[in-house]
């Protein structure tokens, strides 16, 4: 069977091209033929140079443009263009370890999964106590709840399709599978996996098809953490809302009432600190947490979207 490594960027030059490099060192396993897709999501096609420059080697790379800014629009045009009955997603900030590609396809062969999520490892331009954890599906704050090599994924809220193998057959029948309704402020991914578990779809988890997740300083404060938390409250309640939901406004009333209370809560913490002159960020970040819920349906856009 083919493989499509589909990497979706926005001027994320230095990252994509590390990114690029590490598909095509991958150790192929036999039988398996390989080709790079990449779906340049900026106005003005900037990566196209960087990315023509790689043509010509053993393995295909090829250039698409979609200049929707829109992580979904990006994602659907990359699993248009791949050829590859199987489809593999990895982000411009990643890098793959040569041996990635060998231990996604064994899993998805032993589980015969429609998907393979594969673990996220983090690594940090600098040293803060601002960052986001990149926990993997069943960790929670370093506990780890019982989700082992080829396990099966039931709870999908932390999930995302930033390493992960697709089986075109079965986990990819609709033409556009992303929901461009998420596709600036993020969660898409979340979704479509969602809708396709509800459709059937076996996903698992695999530790040893891991790759590695370029966090630079920008993303490691307080600022950035507490506006992520407040987008990511939003994804949760409209996923819930859109895909769980049986009584939309009933679930919704739900989680903004419980976001009104954690709000309260966080307020009082923020106070206290404020006042015995302790650090706010915590409380800050709680904050923008609770408020998230109760905003949900807001429609701002962030000022850089989807990362």
């Amino acid at each position: 069977m083919d493989a499509t490594i589909v990497i979706c960027t926005l001027d994320r030059h230095d990252g994509l091209e590390r990114a690029l490099k590490s598909c095509l060192d991958q150790n192929r396993p036999a039988g398996i033929e390989l080709e790079v897709v990449i779906v340049d999501n900026s106005a003005d096609a900037n990566a196209q140079d960087l990315v023509t420059g790689h043509d010509g080697g053993p393995v295909p790379v090829r250039y698409v443009h979609e200049p929707r800014t829109n992580i979904s629009h990006a994602r659907n045009a990359g699993v248009a263009a791949a050829s590859g009955g199987l489809v593999a997603f990895m982000d411009d900030d990643m890098t793959a370890p040569p041996t990635w590609l060998d231990e996604a396809l064994g899993c998805m062969k032993r589980t015969g999964a429609d998907v393979m999520i594969g673990k996220v490892i983090p690594e940090f331009e600098s040293e803060s106590d601002w960052v986001r954890l990149l926990t993997a599906p069943g960790e929670w704050f370093g506990r780890v709840l019982s989700v082992e090599d080829g396990g099966v994924l039931d709870n999908l809220r932390r999930t995302g399709t930033g390493n992960c193998v697709l089986r075109r057959q079965s986990a990819l029948t609709s033409p556009t599978p992303f929901d461009p309704a998420f596709g600036r402020i993020g969660g898409e991914d979340t979704d479509f996996l969602q809708r396709a578990q509800q459709a059937g779809a076996k996903i698992v988890f695999s530790h040893r098809a891991w790759m590695t997740e370029f966090v630079p300083a920008s993303r490691s404060t307080a600022d950035y953490l507490a506006r992520r938390r407040f987008r990511e409250s939003q994804q949760f309640v409209r996923l819930v809302v859109k895909n769980r939901a049986q009584v939309k406004w009933l679930t919704a009333a739900r989680h903004m009432a419980t976001g009104a209370i954690q709000l309260g809560l966080a307020a009082t913490r923020y106070a206290t600190a404020r006042l015995i002159g302790a650090d706010l960020g915590l409380p800050r970040v709680a904050m923008a947490q609770a408020l998230g819920k109760i905003l949900w349906i807001q429609r701002h856009e962030p000022a850089e979207p989807y990362r």
